[in-house]
């Protein structure tokens, strides 16, 4: 149980980390580099070309689901461990001191 413990806070510390270094960056930058790959892995599998003109309108429509996706998730998963770790202390409302 207690490595159990030791690694929770260890995962917790490093996603907190990973949140800092992402605050420091431009993430719209970020968000439309990752729009732009998905676009070209979707243009080798399907075969077709996607115009510039067609990847910057994709990219300024998606931009905001993007971002605010990565938020979701990064902070979905945080919450998911605070709320196992604690689990492990036998708290009575585990939910309301996660929340």
């Amino acid at each position: 149980m207690k490595t159990k413990k030791i690694i929770l806070i260890m995962l917790i510390i490093l996603l907190n980390g990973i949140v800092f270094m992402f605050s420091g960056q431009k993430s719209e930058s970020l968000s439309d580099t990752v729009v732009i790959e998905i676009i070209d892995k979707y243009s080798l599998v399907s075969k077709n070309e996607v115009s510039q003109n067609k990847k910057n309108e994709i990219v300024k429509n998606t931009r905001f689901l993007v971002r605010k996706g990565a938020h979701f998730t990064i902070y979905f998963l945080m919450g998911v461990l605070v709320y196992i770790l604690v689990l492990c202390y036998d708290v009575k409302r585990p939910i309301i001191l996660t929340l």
